[in-house]
């Protein structure tokens, strides 16, 4: 792919809010940007509160180069409000979780589809590119492109998931007319959200898919590694926020199987990450007698989860397609990650995963919720070690020559160019 590096871009991405961990991704193609020679600032509707930032966000000076929407009162109470209300609810479970969901999915629609920002953006500087990040935040912006208020600039628009929750598709296609209509470019991150992005969007010619990226020289096996933490064990790892769709109640069953049912001794989970389901896997870890097994770590650093996957043997993902909205993972970048590190992985066929490995090559695709194949392929991988890192070798190779942020990189600068001629 040949890239124009000599057409210096100024481009703007236009993210919910800044810094967040949990979006570290997008923090990496910014700095690739950079790093290729163009201007590249962050728009942001909220600045984050997240007590982890990651060190990239600081390496970049990211927020020098960051500009933040005005704060409003009303609608901070609002949002506090709606964030105490999921954490009692968490606990004593009144409210069931998808009337809750749909009660945040029509707050975020009211706030974005009645948002004035135009005095805002005539403060700031203008771009060649807005690069919207996320469907749901590109509606104001899609109102100052109706109205020719950024003139001589083009919107590209990123979808993410949560932004196409499958329940809620009639009502996208309505409140996306206008961001479809003004939009000189779509992207998502894999085939299985372009099948839903298909549905409701009248122009298939702007969508590409274009997954989100990493570094993989940060997230590499160092040459001299040490020995394992965990060196008399077989280890496995699980990262992602505790929710449903991610099915880290399925790791713990799955660790059941080969404990308890199997009776393998030395095999430990690690489980990164914080979520509405935690004290739920902590009573389910203590139920099943693993409390030994099982370690929970909450949520880490970026350097701290690479440190996580160094000393890990595989890498767990059985995610589901959730019972009460339907979403399952688009991509799951931290399936690739652990690829990159030259971690197996083991994922299932829902959503967008599966797209993301090389099956019986880099790692395993098993059918939704079938813990005992789960349970089989771990046991095989414990037990022939050659095979096991011939797996991690391959799903790094796989990784670096589809992922790596500057081939990502080269792919947006392709859009931003052609859209920008």
């Amino acid at each position: 792919m040949k890239v124009d590096y000599m057409k210096k871009l100024k481009i703007a991405f236009i993210v919910p809010s800044f810094p967040k961990i949990s979006e570290t991704f997008i923090y990496t193609q910014i700095v690739d940007l950079i790093d290729k020679g163009h201007e590249v600032s962050i728009i942001a509707y909220n600045s984050g509160r997240e007590k982890i930032v990651h060190s990239i966000v600081e390496e970049g000076r990211l927020l020098e180069k960051s500009y933040f929407l005005p704060r409003s009162w009303p609608k901070r109470v609002v949002r506090s409000i709606l964030h105490s209300i999921k954490k009692i609810n968490n606990i004593i479970g009144i409210v069931p979780s998808k009337n809750l969901d749909a009660i945040e999915w029509k707050r975020l629609v009211n706030n974005f589809t009645s948002m004035d920002i135009e005095k805002w953006y005539s403060t700031l500087p203008t771009f060649d590119i807005y690069h919207v990040q996320f469907g749901i935040i590109g509606i104001p912006v899609a109102k100052l492109f109706a109205n020719n208020k950024l003139p001589n600039s083009k919107m590209v628009v990123t979808f993410h998931g949560y932004d196409l929750n499958p329940l809620y598709l009639d009502e996208c296609r309505i409140i996306y007319k206008q961001l479809f209509d003004q939009s000189s470019a779509l992207t998502v991150n894999t085939p299985y959200l372009k099948s839903l992005l298909d549905i409701i969007c009248p122009y298939p010619d702007k969508i590409n898919v274009i997954p989100v990226g990493l570094n993989t020289n940060k997230f590499s096996p160092s040459n001299s590694k040490s020995p394992k933490k965990h060196n008399d064990s077989f280890r496995i790892l699980f990262c992602g926020r505790l929710i449903p769709l991610k099915g880290p109640d399925l790791v713990i069953k799955i660790l059941n199987i080969l404990v308890n049912e199997r009776k393998i001794a030395n095999i430990k989970l690690s489980i990164i990450g914080t979520g509405p389901m935690l004290e739920e896997l902590i009573k389910l870890v203590d139920d099943l007698k693993l409390i030994k097994e099982v370690e929970f770590l909450g949520a880490l650093s970026q350097e701290n989860v690479l440190k996580e996957m160094e000393n890990s043997n595989a890498f767990l993902m059985p995610g589901i397609y959730d019972s009460h909205s339907g979403r399952a993972e688009t991509q799951g970048l931290v399936i690739q990650e652990a690829q990159s590190m030259e971690l197996p992985v083991l994922v299932s066929d829902v959503g967008g995963m599966k797209y993301g490995i090389q099956d019986g090559v880099t790692g395993y695709v098993i059918n939704e919720g079938d813990i005992f194949e789960f349970s089989n392929k771990i046991e095989y991988l414990l037990e022939n070690l050659d095979d096991r890192k011939k797996i991690g070798k391959a799903g790094r190779r796989f990784v670096v020559e589809n992922y790596d942020s500057s081939i990502i990189g080269d792919k947006l600068l392709t859009i931003y160019n052609n859209i920008n001629d």
